[in-house]
């Protein structure tokens, strides 16, 4: 049976962390849950705690472009560049 289609942005993005972090388990990848199993796992929890679209480093919103291209960012443009950054050098 075909699942009904969310109405809403916010729906449908929790659907499709949903299908995102249903699609894994532990043992199909070394060492735990993927990486992208895994954020989306938090985005949703995010999204119970209420939070979910504020930056986890600043609190400022995250841009909705972002989330669209994104929905399991945690992050703000500027946190994540600054993280990439620093990672880099």
């Amino acid at each position: 049976m075909k699942r009904a289609r969310p109405t809403s942005r916010a729906a449908q993005r929790r659907a499709y962390l949903q299908d995102l972090a249903s699609g894994w388990a532990p043992s199909d990848y070394r060492g735990g849950w993927p990486p992208r199993a895994a954020e989306a796992m938090e985005a949703i929890r995010r999204m119970d705690a209420g939070v979910y679209g504020l930056c986890a480093s600043c609190s400022k919103k995250i841009p909705a472009a972002r989330l669209e291209a994104k929905p399991e960012a945690t992050l703000c443009v500027d946190c994540q560049s600054e993280r990439e950054y620093r990672r880099a050098g």
